[in-house]
């Protein structure tokens, strides 16, 4: 608590750390020590929302951790790629050098009309802000930076915008990690105590954290998924696909002091993203996987959240969220089949391209294009736009794939790899 004794009115009606975290609507801990997990859950209610609380606990149980993760053809960390991925009980020796670690973790809901019931809404918001995050302590010590704004050591973020019907980001949990200095040696922290080396130890320490916050995350989501229903948003698939990624960008956006520019663009994407939902419907898909579409779309959130998140340059951010809004756009086009008649070729190619312009950066593929120069001249022919667009942009995934297979065979480096689109008839 903060006290001011000559001016008590500088602190009058601002309630404490205590207070703050008495609203969160979730607390769990827990103690992993031998390889054995006790746990708590509680889930308190919320008021003027009519849900009974809730709590579970488990004593000396075992704690599932994820196996090492993979890339997927696309490198995108997918986790395992088998269909049914290996899983991992931690034992005494995942936590050899670590030692007991003690968790408590307050997780709060950011839905405007959760948020509201909690009183003081602005303070909430700006308490999360300012202090979201796992923080990590040694004998009651704090280990820097861990917990600080700018600072996801446990790629929380992340996993949300993967995920986002279930895992917590940093901006909704106020966490802390207990270890102990004696038992801790292979936690070694660097020279500019700006927290651990990186090595084997951290990467367990890690994977051990996040096994244990999956079950919070697992509880919380029965809990959560109700207080949607009551609020009548519990079937709304929208909460789980597009809204809360876009959601987790505005917060970004607005962190970074990057609203004004990145606003209009998040809700031009939001609009394209219902409109595609909605021709989706009407067209069944029009020959293409739902799977495919939102793989897409994952990925352009993913890079221009993880942008806004490192610091880049304002304008370099600008630019991948409009291509986001011609991604989203383009499929809403790939999937209206339209009447056949005169289309530009050149309008066709770039369509593909813009559809396609996250992939070509994120794994470093060059287009080559000699149709799309300036003094190129145009041709027009008659066809059903959406189905050449749906064409093209199958190509473009097999190119993809090959050059993806050549380059792993021939070991040739990342930036080496291009993908051509002849103008030969």
């Amino acid at each position: 608590m903060l006290i001011v004794p000559e001016r008590p009115e500088w602190v009058a009606g601002v309630p404490d750390v205590e207070v703050l975290l008495d609203r969160a609507p979730w607390r769990f801990s827990f103690i992993l020590e031998d390889g054995q997990l006790d746990w708590s859950y509680e889930f308190r209610g919320v008021t003027g929302i009519k849900l009974a609380p809730r709590s579970a606990e488990m004593t000396a149980t075992s704690l599932l951790i994820a196996s090492r993760r993979d890339v997927d053809i696309y490198d995108d960390d997918q986790g395992a790629k088998s269909k049914k991925p290996k899983k991992v009980t931690a034992d005494a020796n995942h936590a050899e050098g670590i030692g007991p670690i003690r968790g408590t973790f307050f997780a709060f809901d950011r839905d405007r009309e959760v948020l509201a019931k909690l009183g003081d809404t602005q303070l909430v918001q700006n308490f999360l802000d300012e202090n979201g995050g796992v923080r990590v302590y040694r004998d009651g010590i704090r280990v820097y930076n861990y917990g600080e704004p700018g600072d996801d050591w446990l790629g929380l973020d992340l996993r949300r915008v993967n995920t986002p019907g279930r895992n917590l980001s940093r901006n909704i949990i106020i966490g802390a990690i207990d270890l102990s200095l004696a038992h801790s040696q292979k936690l070694q922290e660097k020279t500019n105590r700006e927290g651990f080396v990186e090595n084997d130890a951290y990467a367990r320490l890690q994977e051990l954290v996040l096994g244990a916050l999956s079950i919070f995350e697992v509880e919380r989501k029965i809990d959560k998924d109700n207080i949607r229903t009551l609020t009548e948003k519990g079937n709304d698939p929208e909460i789980r696909n597009i809204s809360q990624p876009l959601m987790a960008l505005r917060n970004a956006a607005k962190k970074h002091n990057l609203s004004a520019e990145l606003d209009p663009l998040i809700d031009k994407a939001e609009k394209n993203y219902n409109e595609m939902r909605d021709t989706m419907l009407r067209a069944g898909l029009s020959g293409m996987g739902l799977a495919v579409v939102f793989h897409e779309i994952q990925q352009g959130v993913r890079l221009l959240f993880d942008a806004i998140e490192s610091g880049g340059k304002p304008e370099t951010i600008q630019v991948q969220a409009r291509e986001l809004v011609r991604m989203l756009d383009g499929f809403t086009e790939l999937l209206r089949k339209g009447d056949r008649k005169l289309h530009s070729l050149k309008h066709l190619i770039r369509r593909v391209r813009d559809l396609n312009k996250i992939r070509f950066r994120a794994h470093n593929v060059k287009l080559i294009c000699p149709a799309l120069e300036d003094n190129t001249p145009d041709i027009e022919r008659e066809f059903s736009f959406g189905l050449m667009l749906g064409a093209l942009n199958n190509l473009l995934d097999n190119a993809f794939y090959c050059s993806k297979c050549a380059g792993r065979k021939a070991k040739a480096p990342r930036h080496a790899r291009s993908i051509s689109i002849s103008n030969k008839s």
